[in-house]
């Protein structure tokens, strides 16, 4: 099979700029030519339209910043809807189980009564929608835009994989970016293709690199984490090559620490850094916190981490972390440029040094 040499995957760790890479990239295309910048969070969307306007002063017009359910919904779900529905009925998404168990292939497995897609189900309807209007759906989207860029690409699971391989194999020039030690969320829970699903992503794109789809390419450097923050995340995903800091700032206090409960307050007096938590639950310290799954591609000086007990007992014992709790611990240290410190008063094994006043 002859190389598909416009589609391109990059692999990219924490830090590298991955979102400005793509940035810049859909800048450099000429203005006459359609391109779609998708992601899978509101947040991402956000950021994309920010460093867009940052350069240009305004989104260019031949540019689409669009989450992947708004672009299902708009490209794959709208036009073609009235193969089981009236035209123009489908009022949007709704994210919640589907009750009962309608039959497959049928209207209410994928729309409920409000005529709203449920969105463990809006790929599928958009694989169905396209194979009943004998691709369709494909062909409208390759007229509008010449060039494809997914940022985040670790996000998607279940049948997302089969509509991004739709658009792999079309004209458009296809651009795939992520990391998989990064995967924080998930678009469906379906078990189909969960093979490929959060770290799986890596063998997924490294199969179609193999079969000569698109040209991988790893991105293992960061400019934003000092070196010892690089290293304690290539720790937590020892498969993944290791990444190389081009942070050559040098502070006070550069490095991966812990520290004591009773020491919290001396440290955030003396390095105000920002506090990441599992949840809003999580013990904050009095302080204002932020949740750990949702800060991806925001960079701050310095962060202070409030583990769960599995990272705790990471530290502690090197016990394995779920997938999840792995992803979140690896985004939450490597948000900071200059130091990453943990709030853990029995160290056990962990040989992290400890910051005292």
């Amino acid at each position: 099979m002859p190389l598909h040499s416009s589609n391109r995957a990059f692999i990219a760790a924490a830090g590298s700029g991955k979102t400005e890479d793509l940035v810049n990239r859909a800048l450099a295309i000429p203005p006459d030519e359609g391109i779609l910048l998708t992601t899978f969070t509101n947040n991402g969307a956000k950021e994309i339209r920010e460093r867009l306007i940052q350069k240009r002063g305004v989104v260019p017009s031949n540019i689409d910043v669009l989450t992947w359910f708004a672009f299902l919904l708009r490209h794959g779900v709208k036009p073609y809807q009235q193969t089981f529905l009236d035209v123009n009925v489908v009022a949007g998404l709704i994210n919640v189980k589907r009750l009962g168990r309608p039959r497959k292939g049928t209207i209410a497995y994928y729309v409920n009564s409000s005529n709203r897609v449920y969105g463990e189900f809006l790929a599928e309807f958009v694989l169905l929608l396209n194979a009943e209007a004998n691709g369709a759906v494909v062909d409208r989207v390759t007229r509008i835009y010449k060039h494809f860029f997914f940022d985040e690409i670790q996000d998607i699971s279940a049948r997302d994989f089969e509509v991004v391989h739709l658009f792999l194999d079309s004209p458009m020039a296809v651009t795939l970016s992520g990391d998989p030690r990064q995967a924080t969320f998930s678009t469906t829970t379906s078990r189909t293709n969960r093979k490929w699903s959060g770290f799986g992503i890596a063998d997924w794109l490294e199969g179609l690199d193999a079969e000569r789809v698109l040209r991988l390419e790893e991105h293992n450097f960061s400019r934003r984490c000092v070196q010892d923050i690089c290293d304690f995340g290539d720790k937590i995903f020892p498969q993944l090559t290791p990444t190389s800091s081009l942070n050559t700032t040098s502070t006070e206090h550069d490095g991966v620490f812990l520290v004591r409960t009773t020491d919290v307050d001396a440290y955030v007096n003396a390095f105000a850094p920002q506090l990441l938590v599992w949840q809003k639950t999580s013990n904050t310290y009095g302080l204002s916190a932020r949740n750990m799954g949702e800060v991806k591609g925001l960079t701050f000086p310095r962060v202070l981490i409030g583990p769960t007990v599995p990272m705790e007992e990471y530290l502690r014992k090197g016990l394995v972390l779920v997938p999840g709790a792995r992803s979140k611990l690896y985004v939450a240290a490597t948000r900071a440029r200059q130091s990453a410190t943990i709030v853990l008063d029995k160290p056990g094994n962990c040989q992290l040094p400890y910051w005292s006043p």
